[in-house]
C-alpha cells in the first residue's frame, strides 16, 4: 500500500481505517480486537492521530510503527498477542516524536472518551467484509489482498482524469520487477504492490485502506 501511495500520491487521497475484524462499539470496555487489548490500544492511538492531523502525516505515522514491527520481528510477529503494551507504547512514542506529534496528547486521547469516539468513527467507516486487509477505491467494491494484486494498476484504472500521470504508464523498474520479500505466511509476491500487514505480518492486518482517486 505504501509503495502505491508514494507512486501515485498526486492522484490519491488516502484514508487508512483501523477497525478490521474488531468487535464492539469502540469504547474502552466494550471493544474486543482480534489480537487483544494491545492491538485495540494501538488502533485507538492511530485513530487519535488520524483525526488530529493530515492524511499524509498519518500515513507516515502508521508506516513508522509498521517498520518498527518488521525490523524487530523479521520472521513475523508472535502469536496470539503480537506485542506487549510497553513495547507498543515505546514504539508509538518514538514514531510520534519522529513525526512531530505530541505523544502525551495521543496517550491521553487513546485512554479516554475522545479516543473512544474516534475509534467508533473507524467502525462506522468499515464495510461488511470477509477478510482483512482490503482496499476500496472511491467507495467501490472491496479489493482483497493477494500476492498478485497490482494496486497501482487498479488505482490508475479508477482514475478518470486526463492525462493520466506518468506513473500509470511507466514500465516497472528492475527492483519492482523482482518484487519484495515475503513474510512467513506470504511468499514473495510477483507484484511489489501486493500489500501485507500494517499490524500483523504473519497473519492478517486490522486495516482497511480506502482510496479516493482525485
Amino acid at each position: 500500500m505504501w509503495a502505491t501511495y508514494q507512486k501515485l500520491v498526486d492522484i490519491v487521497d488516502l484514508e487508512i481505517v483501523q477497525w478490521g475484524n474488531t468487535l464492539g462499539d469502540g469504547t474502552l470496555n466494550g471493544t474486543t480486537c482480534q489480537h487483544g487489548a494491545v492491538e485495540c490500544r494501538v488502533q485507538r492511538v492511530y485513530a487519535c492521530n488520524k483525526y488530529r492531523t493530515h492524511a499524509d502525516e498519518h500515513a507516515k505515522f502508521v508506516k513508522c510503527f509498521d517498520d518498527v514491527l518488521l525490523q524487530t520481528f523479521p520472521a513475523g510477529l508472535p502469536e496470539p498477542s503480537p506485542v506487549n503494551r510497553t513495547f507498543a507504547d515505546a514504539s508509538l512514542h518514538k514514531c510520534a516524536k519522529a513525526g512531530g506529534f505530541s505523544y502525551a496528547f495521543l496517550d491521553r486521547c487513546a485512554s479516554g472518551a475522545e479516543g473512544e469516539g474516534f475509534f467508533a468513527r473507524e467502525k462506522a467507516k468499515t464495510p461488511a467484509h470477509r477478510g482483512v486487509p482490503f482496499v476500496t477505491l472511491d467507495g467501490g467494491a472491496i479489493l482483497y489482498n493477494s500476492p498478485t494484486l497490482d494496486l497501482p494498476a487498479e488505482v490508475c484504472k479508477a482514475y478518470t482524469g486526463s492525462p493520466k500521470p506518468a506513473a500509470c504508464t511507466a514500465p516497472l523498474s528492475p527492483t519492482e520487477v523482482e518484487g519484495a520479500p515475503g513474510t512467513a505466511s506470504l511468499p514473495a509476491p510477483p507484484s511489489p504492490y501486493a500489500y501485507t500487514s500494517l499490524l500483523t505480518p504473519t497473519t492478517i492486518a486490522e486495516a482497511t485502506v480506502e482510496v479516493e482517486v482525485a
